[in-house]
């Protein structure tokens, strides 16, 4: 006669790691699937803006950087996502996540550059408009384009050098660099332009001023001579 003895204990992590292992391939499954159509939703969104701009056929300098943006918006979506399907199949030393790594580091300096010559050239058509009409038509869309990636690629190469080829810790300086320079930044021409369009900056300072030094009256000076008033005997 067999007799034949069950474990629970070793029945039950058995179980327990089996339905672990299933769970954790059905959340990154539906991970995966809400991330890929979160990305497509927010390409053809770009993709759409780009064909706004095409139509406008608009050469100021801001429409030129709104396209930058839209591009880059379009890389950062498709790259955020591969680094997800990267991460989830592959280990840390594979090489395609040291490419993964380098590109995202190439687009956060775009990024940044591209936030960055916004900003200034929201204030430069907000408080100098000839200026910036004399730049919006001096500067093309490829003008633009070669100059920040030259500078993206520039900036990209001597941030790895100068990290001993670490590409993570770079991309962790950049974007820390993006939350603490450029976004604030950005938010204080954003407040700037509001308040001087809202109530004036002139206005401000003329009511500063006063505050300080009090209202003076200039005494009106008579300058013509006295016409000469003549009695007769």
């Amino acid at each position: 006669m067999v007799y034949f003895k069950i474990d629970p204990e070793k029945l039950f992590n058995t179980t327990f790691f089996d339905l672990r292992f299933e769970f954790y391939w059905v959340i990154t499954g539906l991970q995966n699937i809400f991330a890929f159509a979160f990305t497509s939703f927010a390409v053809a969104g770009f993709s759409l803006y780009l064909w706004y701009l095409n139509r406008q056929n608009s050469n100021s300098l801001l429409s030129n950087l709104y396209g930058f943006m839209a591009l880059d918006g379009i890389c950062i979506c498709s790259q955020e996502f591969l680094n997800l399907i990267l991460i989830g199949f592959l280990d840390q030393d594979h090489p395609m996540i040291g490419y993964a790594n380098l590109m995202s580091t190439l687009i956060v300096t775009i990024t940044l550059l591209t936030t960055g010559m916004i900003s200034a050239a929201t204030a430069i058509r907000h408080f100098n408009s000839p200026k910036y009409l004399d730049y919006s038509e001096i500067w093309s869309n490829m003008k633009f384009g070669s100059i920040i990636l030259a500078l993206s690629v520039v900036a990209t190469i001597w941030s790895l050098t100068q990290c001993g080829g670490c590409e993570n810790d770079c991309i962790t300086k950049k974007r820390q660099f993006i939350i603490l320079v450029t976004i604030p930044c950005s938010l204080f021409v954003i407040i700037l332009v509001t308040i001087d369009d809202v109530i004036g900056i002139s206005q401000i300072r003329n009511a500063i001023v006063s505050m300080f030094l009090g209202n003076f009256t200039t005494p009106v000076i008579n300058i013509h001579p006295v016409s000469e008033v003549k009695v007769s005997p």
